[in-house]
């Protein structure tokens, strides 16, 4: 009888993990900047679902323009983007394997699609990592608490500046609703 009431404790505590799916879908685009020998950073722009876009206007948009204005544009900031940095902005970086400290991102910016009213984040994460050949990059996007989905193809992902030559850039999921960007610096 212990065993049955233990078997079903179990199961009950964890089928709630079972049912985990996210609300909430992010397609991402990613430009990884180079200056000279450093990578400068990332310059993300993360566009959102419909349903999560409508929140964010109705919540935000106060004057009804389809436009964040700036006191609206830090009313998104504060309440629908600062929030994740606990979660370190839903990103993983490794520098050679190695993880790196996800830093702020700044130059936030957010903007509304007119004729879909989709919501669009442009931010730029500042790595300054010298680089050199044989240097690895990898940058995951993930929601630990699956609440998120994010999505990157092969398209979304750039490279821009200096004289870097890198092997072709990889795009694979990542446990169930994250994704992961990586590639290797071939020369400078």
């Amino acid at each position: 009888m212990k065993q049955l009431i233990l078997l079903v404790c179990f199961l009950f505590i964890f089928s709630f993990r079972l049912f985990a799916h996210p609300h909430i879908f992010i397609d991402s685009y990613v430009t990884f900047v180079f200056e000279r020998d450093m990578l400068k950073g990332m310059r993300i722009s993360w566009v959102w679902d419909e349903m999560w876009s409508q929140q964010v206007v109705m919540d935000c948009d106060k004057n009804l323009d389809d436009e964040f204005n700036s006191g609206e544009l830090a009313i998104v900031e504060e309440e629908y983007f600062s929030g994740i940095k606990d979660y370190d902005y839903f990103m993983k970086i490794m520098i050679d394997g190695k993880p790196h400290a996800v830093p702020a991102p700044v130059n936030f910016n957010a903007k509304i699609a007119p004729a879909t009213q989709i919501v669009t984040y442009d931010f730029f994460v500042l790595l300054n990592v010298a680089v050199s050949a044989g240097k690895s990059i990898k940058v995951v996007f993930d929601d630990e608490t699956i609440y998120t989905a994010f999505s990157i193809k092969q398209g979304m992902l750039k490279i821009k500046g200096g004289d870097i030559v890198t092997n072709e850039m990889s795009v694979e999921r990542y446990k169930y609703y994250g994704c992961v960007m990586s590639f290797n610096i071939e020369s400078k």
